[in-house]
């Protein structure tokens, strides 16, 4: 909890200190190894104050987090989550095959999926394609955490600047 705390207030350094002296003292607790993954690939560039990038630090990670995980669908997010901030678009487009063969369309996980997929054309120029799967998926919103809603929305004002956003349904997710 402190180290999702810390990652949510913008102190990644504190919330990876967190987790690795969790591991330290529960070494292989998959949930912990998932999140230190997460709070590396999201981590600024230039916070990592080490030799290797926070998204180099992730990878190097990723391969312990699938052999304990497997095909979990939150991990395989992760995964591609650090494979993206590391511009590493096809491992990520790989992961995100995976999550999508094993969730139902209108998910929670599936637009997670399809969001991802979205920052991966964003990343590459692909500002339509973006545009196009960002707005087919927040259709689809009602039951997604807010911070992804955010998220998509974000991306689409990265998309299609200019453009009226499409907003979570009025009654909101509930979440």
């Amino acid at each position: 909890i402190a180290a999702e705390a810390a990652r949510q207030l913008g102190n990644y350094a504190g919330a990876a200190d967190f987790l690795q002296r969790g591991l330290k003292n529960h070494p292989g607790d998959m949930e912990m190894l998932n999140n230190l993954v997460y709070t590396l690939a999201l981590t600024p560039p230039d916070l990592g104050g080490r030799t290797l990038s926070p998204q180099q630090e992730a990878l190097q990670l990723v391969p312990a987090l699938l052999r304990i995980a497997g095909n979990d669908g939150r991990v395989l997010d992760t995964v591609a989550t650090a494979y993206i901030r590391a511009d590493k678009f096809s491992e990520a487009e790989e992961m995100i095959a995976r999550i999508l063969r094993q969730s139902k369309e209108g998910s929670p996980q599936w637009f997670r999926a399809r969001m991802l997929t979205a920052e991966i054309a964003l990343k590459n120029g692909q500002k339509t394609t973006a545009e196009t799967i960002l707005r087919q998926i927040l259709k689809y919103s009602r039951g997604v955490p807010d911070e992804d809603i955010i998220t998509a929305n974000k991306l689409l004002s990265e998309s299609a600047p200019g453009d009226a956003k499409y907003l979570a349904p009025p009654r909101g997710t509930g979440k």
